[in-house]
């Protein structure tokens, strides 16, 4: 979860007050507890806990291995290749080479991963076990992956808006995700009309798919319901054309309280 910094949340989230008070008046505080993970960001007046204190403390804030967190590790993979042929074009200029870098970042990545796995069968503590489990599948993963011409950066739904703050997307999130239909296709409609969101239109029929699929896992017969709610200017073409009638929904008037607008 990524909530709104305020000693009331973080007392919610079941920490004593002495730490809800610690992380409140920092300005960036890391702390492991009973209640849980949590890293607050004052200047952006929020905090991380739950699967997105993990992402943001192994992808976000610095790309590291995320050991605690498992199912973010092909999204570390993913970030860790990009970055690393990045660099290498960069320095290599012409000479650069694709397949012969991704082939050697593999290799890096298999003698990380095997360095890890004999470090933690030395080691023989509680943890160790999980730790080598974590290890050797990722090892199984590097032996088995058949690398492709142009890696591409795995979508995320931040990538659709902009202007928008973690805390606001998550704030849709929670506040659309069970939506469907012809409400969802509203919903699209308003963060269009607001200048937040930066596709839709029918002929990106494959765009609109990854963004309702990241927004709601929503199926195909989802996808033909908001689609068909759009002509190919992206205006919404609803039965309900009217102003007054879209602003009874009360959509509108919950994304302006996200976005703080009037």
């Amino acid at each position: 979860m990524i909530l709104e910094l305020t000693i009331d949340n973080l007392l919610n989230l079941g920490l004593t007050k002495d730490d809800a008070v610690k992380l409140y008046n920092s300005d960036e505080y890391n702390l492991q507890c009973n209640a849980g993970n949590f890293y607050t960001s004052k200047a952006e007046n929020i905090f991380y806990t739950g699967s997105e204190y993990w992402r943001f403390i192994y992808l976000t804030k610095n790309l590291k291995f995320p050991f605690n967190a498992p199912e973010l590790v092909l999204v570390y993979f993913n970030l860790s290749l990009q970055n690393y042929l990045e660099s290498k074009k960069e320095k290599l200029k012409t000479l650069y080479n694709e397949m012969f870098e991704t082939q050697n970042f593999i290799k890096k990545e298999k003698d990380f991963a095997n360095e890890n796995i004999l470090y933690w069968q030395n080691k023989r503590l509680t943890i160790s076990k999980h730790s080598i489990d974590v290890f050797q599948s990722y090892l199984y993963f590097l032996e088995n992956y058949k690398p492709q011409s142009e890696p591409k950066k795995a979508i995320e739904l931040k990538d659709f808006f902009k202007n928008t703050t973690p805390l606001q997307l998550e704030k849709i999130k929670d506040k659309f995700s069970s939506y469907r239909g012809k409400d969802l296709a509203i919903v699209i409609y308003f963060l269009i009309q607001k200048d937040r969101l930066n596709i839709i239109k029918n002929s990106e029929r494959r765009g609109l798919f990854a963004f309702l699929k990241l927004f709601g896992e929503m199926e195909k017969t989802g996808f033909e319901a908001v689609r068909k709610c759009f002509d190919s200017s992206s205006t919404v073409n609803f039965d309900l054309k009217d102003k007054n009638n879209l602003a009874e929904t009360g959509i509108e008037n919950i994304i302006d309280s996200i976005f703080k607008v009037g």
